[in-house]
């Protein structure tokens, strides 16, 4: 079994084969929680492709933003950026990033999430 699951994680990679971080975007007004998902994304590409530069590694890949799979709970709209890459350092690198300029992301009544390596995506 463990050989069939790791031959099924190879294309596309997913942990162990990689780290993971869920980048969770919450806010009451859709329009802003898209605003706030989007720039979160270019700031992330923008970081991530200036460290590929710098570190010759592989590039941190940013899929999204889109909604969460539960697009809206408790009248909470609900979108996601994930980051995907093999050097946990770079991970990091870009998260910090964010969390340094989430009061520029974070307007209204906006919150920001982060979680490594995501038991589960909803």
């Amino acid at each position: 079994m463990y050989e069939r699951e790791m031959a099924i994680r190879q294309m596309p990679a997913f942990p162990p084969l990689l780290r993971m971080i869920n980048i969770h975007i919450q806010g009451g007004k859709e329009q802003e929680v898209r605003k706030a998902a989007a720039d979160i994304a270019a700031k992330c590409r923008t970081l991530a492709k200036s460290l590929a530069a710098e570190s010759m590694r592989d590039p941190v890949e940013i899929l999204g933003p889109a909604p969460s799979p539960l697009d809206r709970l408790r009248d909470r709209y609900r979108w996601q950026v994930l980051l995907k890459g093999v050097c946990q350092d770079d991970l990091h690198a870009v998260c910090h990033q964010v969390v340094t300029c989430q009061a520029d992301f974070a307007v209204g009544d906006i919150k920001i999430g982060i979680d490594v390596d995501p038991e589960n995506m909803m």
